[in-house]
């Protein structure tokens, strides 16, 4: 059995996370794993709220060079899925040369820019979420 390159990646794209996350806040990985990685619990002072909120984590080595937009290509049918979540949905995408995480929050991302921008987006195969 072979540990292939993305799931070493996957995982230390989610240590990056929670190291650049407050200690206090609380850190759960969803398990199965489906649409959804991670829920995060907001704990202010010593309270912990009721303020949570799921992530989908993506993770890539390096951009490219000339690359001027940061834009991950997703599965139509996980926006869609993101689209109906009760709670918010933060999609963040980890660059690991740069050690930076880009985000878009996805149901206002959906709601503001790619329905505005894109109506047709629910009958493509793929949409290119835009960082």
């Amino acid at each position: 059995m072979k540990r292939t390159r993305e799931h070493v990646l996957e995982d230390e794209s989610k240590q990056a996370l929670r190291s650049f996350l407050p200690p206090k806040w609380i850190f759960g990985e969803k398990i199965p794993d489906y649409g959804i990685d991670i829920e995060i619990t907001i704990v202010e002072g010593e309270e912990v709220t009721n303020k949570v909120l799921w992530v989908q984590l993506k993770a890539t080595e390096d951009i490219k060079q000339n690359q001027k937009k940061i834009t991950y290509q997703m599965k139509t049918r996980h926006l869609k899925y993101y689209e109906n979540c009760h709670l918010p949905v933060l999609i963040l995408y980890w660059i690991k040369s740069e050690n930076t995480f880009y985000y878009v929050f996805a149901q206002k991302y959906i709601d503001e820019i790619l329905s505005k921008n894109n109506p047709q987006w629910r009958r493509q195969k793929t949409v290119a979420v835009a960082f």
